[in-house]
């Protein structure tokens, strides 16, 4: 059966049929799969980046985000923990008092599922197709610390890639906020591959 063009040609988060290995980048990044270190992929555009990535690991079994210049750091940890099926509850509290007017403020909790019988307080969802009931644990966090994120995403046990696609869409301020940020994540085992053109 001949391919189609599009497995071929083009700009694809699958393997394209016309991938062509280059040992010593294909090698070197190999490697760095198998370190514990954050890993940054970057040349000119329609280079083969994200065909090098998906060459050797699955967009659809990690977390991937197409970002844009649009993107804030929280709108780049929401897409994480909604993409790793975590819950997001959001509470919003009224921080006025009879002297100052400082308006509302958004508190944001993870619900984490809770299997085996544990006991806990918080809400729970039963499942009409496993006839099983979920617990959820609530836990209070803020969604611009890297720290909190980290510790959410460590709690559900996550082992996969987090994959940022076109980084230097990103604000130079951003950018560098979010280095800041992979130092902690990184101590925490939460590992990201990074692609952009710079």
């Amino acid at each position: 059966m001949k391919p189609k063009l599009e497995e071929v040609f083009g700009v694809s988060s699958q393997p394209v049929l016309s991938y062509v290995e280059r040992e010593d980048v294909d090698n070197h990044f190999v490697n760095a799969l198998k370190s514990d270190k954050q890993i940054v992929i970057y040349g000119s555009s329609k280079q083969g980046k994200t065909a090098l990535v998906s060459k050797h690991i699955s967009y659809k079994d990690n977390i991937s985000i197409s970002l844009s210049p649009k993107h804030s750091l929280s709108d780049i940890y929401s897409s994480i923990l909604r993409q790793a099926n975590i819950k997001i509850e959001i509470e919003k509290v009224d921080t006025s008092s009879k002297e100052f007017k400082i308006g509302v403020v958004a508190k944001f909790k993870a619900l984490i599922p809770i299997f085996g019988g544990i006991e806990t307080e918080g809400n729970s969802d039963s499942s009409a197709s496993s006839g099983t009931e979920i617990k959820y644990e609530p836990i209070p966090f803020n969604l611009e610390l890297s720290q909190d994120i980290a510790e959410i995403l460590k709690k559900i046990n996550f082992k996969h890639f987090i994959i940022l696609e076109n980084f230097h869409y990103l604000n130079d301020e951003l950018q560098l906020q979010f280095a800041y940020d992979l130092r902690t994540f990184q101590e925490l085992g939460i590992r990201f591959i990074i692609l952009g053109v710079w």
